[in-house]
């Protein structure tokens, strides 16, 4: 992946975060999660740089998981632990999409 495509990308996560504010200001208390399919991807560590400078932006709290190496179901399980915590936010990088169903014409 390019350094813009990646520049990118770390971009939109402040906007991420923004979208569901509807009310200032936020608080550390509010938890932040970024679940990726894979932690030490060079790509995503860069990705959870930028979330973790939003974080500090916005004065909220944030945390980078996923599997320490390309593992789609264990993303998901990440995913349901984490979601069970009932955080202010999610953001998911899919690991893996589930097949389309056919499409008749």
């Amino acid at each position: 992946m390019s350094m813009k495509s990646t520049q990118r990308a770390t971009a939109f996560l402040p906007l991420i975060l923004l979208a569901g504010c509807g009310q200032a200001p936020h608080s550390f208390a509010e938890k932040y999660y970024l679940i990726v399919p894979n932690v030490k991807s060079p790509f995503f560590v860069q990705v959870s740089e930028g979330l973790n400078q939003a974080g500090r932006e916005l004065k909220v709290s944030t945390s980078y998981t996923g599997p320490d190496s390309y593992d789609p179901e264990a993303q998901r399980q990440e995913f349901k632990r984490v979601a069970a915590s009932k955080p202010a936010g999610i953001l998911v990088s899919v690991g893996e999409m589930p097949p389309w169903p056919a499409v008749s014409p």
